[in-house]
């Protein structure tokens, strides 16, 4: 958010990014680029329908082969609730990683997350969350 939106000495959560790995064969569903757009539009709703949110609260960053091609490896970002009033990044990011580990779950039973064995959190200088400096600094 721009400074004048953010009380001094806060803390705001601007994204949390996870990789999710999906056993999936890397040539059948990202192969090529018409397959790698559809495979990001089909990610992008199914794991915004997994956490009951806006489709543009969820990025989807990039899309690796792994394991010798049988392995899709999937980073995406959480980004906040432009009006505040949804879970936060982590919270979402929390939520997909024990969903990811729930054959039953939403995520599991949505088309192009059914095959997800794994998420976990990735944190990094781009990525979770961003101290805005007091009046004092």
């Amino acid at each position: 958010l721009p400074p004048a939106f953010v009380d001094a000495g806060e803390v705001v959560v601007m994204a949390t990014t996870l990789e999710v790995v999906l056993a999936e064969e890397w040539a059948r569903v990202g192969g090529d680029a018409a397959r790698r757009l559809y495979l990001r539009r089909a990610l992008q709703r199914d794991i915004a329908n997994a956490l009951s949110i806006q489709r543009d609260r969820v990025s989807i960053e990039s899309l690796e082969s792994g394991r010798g091609g049988m392995e899709v490896r999937v980073v995406v970002s959480l980004l906040p609730d432009p009006f505040g009033d949804g879970m936060s990044p982590f919270e979402l990011a929390k939520a997909l990683t024990h969903q990811a580990n729930y054959v039953t779950s939403n995520l599991r039973g949505a088309p192009s997350t059914r095959h997800a064995l794994h998420a976990r959190l990735i944190i990094g200088p781009k990525h979770s969350i961003r101290q805005i400096p007091s009046a004092a600094d």
